[in-house]
């Protein structure tokens, strides 16, 4: 009986994206991958061997973690370290953009080739897994649980990487990179604990506790938290590599207005719920990426020409001061950030009179605080080029001032001086932290302020973009024909 010969996949499918085969094919051909693959396996075979040899299954087991998390959270998303820097030092960038490629395509296609490979180790430790099951003192479930969180972890952790990948910056890099692996430390030890008998078996019972909607609800938040932060960190990227002409802003402030809106409405939900925490889980996080989305709109460069706006100043449905919520630019990053906090700390203060929380007041100057602590690098325009390294190297700088202040308790009176080390100064200080809050809280409102008076200033440079785009429409209308000029035209001089 004669059979058809079946097909041999010789090249990646056309309905691939370009960018996405071209890493592919560079990332797995790699000597590093291909190395760092072959020395895990061994690694894991070696492992697994000497619990033939009798050696105990809860030091197989912390051992067996151990390298996985080394490789799924450490070596392999520090690939993405230098994935769009070596494309700017190579002289490649340009010529990626000269196919027409949409800067977010370029990074989508470079951190989805790396998160494929962290895909392609995962699924080899299954194996592994099965044989210490085979070999007794496994629970299958929390096995399970634990590679899950650390493929989802996995991801957002490449997409940091390459975000960071975008500043030229070394040594900015090396700082940005020390706190994500700060950041990632805790995210170890919650997927340790799953994998202990003791702790694991507690979270299980726990999870199986709920219901079946709650379940779900689990999951799925999970999985949409995990995608919105990836989005997040890639729309960062982008925004950075892309063209002057290009707009990555408009799309970006509209998917964070819903997914901070959602967060609001469930933190709100949940205030009255019996227990005080349950709103937290949700809080907290929401809080963590306004101030992550403000430090983003708040260091985006101002639109130089007319075009870069074309779409959102044709909304005729809204008026032009809501629009400008959404232009391109620090000085309208100022507003939506201050729209977002507004909504979520309205959320604290709901909870607060819910729950009738301790020293009310202290925690009403904290906020304010916290608020306010991203937004004093506006005020400080030191390096107009690029604020997101002006932003974090004030940041970083204040913050190495906040550990001098919390070891020098004399100098708490210094610390009020901005939000970030008022706030250091008042965990340092505890006998005297009301009043160093309440001082701290009074500076950074004027700090609010002074940031919008700036962004009050430099948003005038909105109005002449629109009256640009009134007069190119008008043109358009008059003559349907005739092709407008893509560059704003300078004002008339006297």
């Amino acid at each position: 009986m004669n059979s058809m010969p079946v097909p041999l996949l010789r090249d990646f499918s056309d309905r691939l994206s370009p960018m996405l085969v071209k890493e592919l094919r560079h990332g797995l051909r790699t000597r590093i991958f291909t190395s760092m693959l072959i020395v895990f396996q061994l690694g894991m075979i070696l492992l697994i061997s000497t619990v033939m040899m009798g050696a105990p299954m809860e030091v197989v087991g912390t051992l067996f973690w151990s390298l996985s998390l080394l490789a799924l959270l450490g070596a392999f998303p520090l690939r993405g370290f230098n994935a769009l820097t070596s494309e700017v030092q190579g002289g490649t960038l340009d010529m990626l953009r000269l196919t027409s490629i949409p800067a977010f395509r370029i990074v989508w296609g470079k951190w989805l080739a790396l998160f494929c490979q962290v895909l392609l180790l995962a699924a080899s430790l299954l194996p592994y897994m099965v044989a210490r099951y085979q070999f007794g003192g496994v629970e299958v479930a929390q096995e399970a649980l634990a590679l899950a969180m650390a493929v989802l972890i996995s991801a957002i952790a490449t997409a940091a990487y390459v975000a960071l990948s975008s500043q030229r910056s070394l040594v900015l890099r090396l700082f940005l990179a020390a706190g994500v692996i700060g950041l990632l430390m805790p995210a170890t030890g919650v997927i340790f604990a799953t994998t202990y008998s003791t702790s694991g078996g507690q979270l299980m019972q726990a999870v199986l506790g709920l219901s079946g909607l709650e379940i779900a609800g689990l999951l799925i938040g999970g999985m949409v938290l995990t995608a919105y932060a990836v989005f997040t960190l890639l729309a960062l990227a982008a925004s950075r590599i892309a063209s002057i002409s290009e707009n990555h802003s408009t799309w970006k402030r509209l998917v964070h207005l819903a997914m901070i809106s959602l967060l609001v409405l469930i933190s709100a939900a949940l205030v009255f719920h019996s227990e005080a925490v349950a709103a937290m889980w949700a809080l907290v996080p929401t809080l963590i990426l306004t101030l992550f989305i403000g430090m983003d709109v708040m260091t985006e460069d101002m639109p130089p020409f007319a075009t870069v706006i074309k779409k959102e100043a044709e909304w005729r449905r809204f008026p032009r001061f809501l629009a400008r919520l959404f232009y391109p630019g620090w000085a309208s990053g100022v507003y939506f950030y201050g729209l977002l906090m507004t909504a979520v700390l309205s959320v604290f203060g709901l909870h607060m009179y819910q729950h009738k929380w301790h020293a009310p007041s202290e925690q009403i100057f904290m906020f304010i605080c916290v608020a306010a602590v991203p937004v004093v690098p506006v005020c400080v325009p030191l390096n107009k080029d690029n604020r997101i390294a002006q932003w974090c190297r004030v940041q970083i700088f204040l913050g190495i001032i906040g550990v001098l202040i919390s070891i020098f308790g004399d100098l708490a009176a210094l610390g009020t001086l901005t939000p970030l080390t008022g706030l250091m100064a008042s965990f340092a200080n505890y006998v005297e932290r009301g009043s160093t809050l309440a001082v701290s809280a009074a500076i950074g409102g004027v700090w609010l302020i002074v940031a919008m008076a700036h962004a009050r200033m430099e948003g005038l440079h909105y109005p002449y973009l629109e009256s640009v785009v009134d007069s190119l429409r008008l043109e358009e209308n008059a003559s349907p024909s005739s092709t407008a000029s893509p560059i704003a035209p300078a004002p008339p001089v006297s």
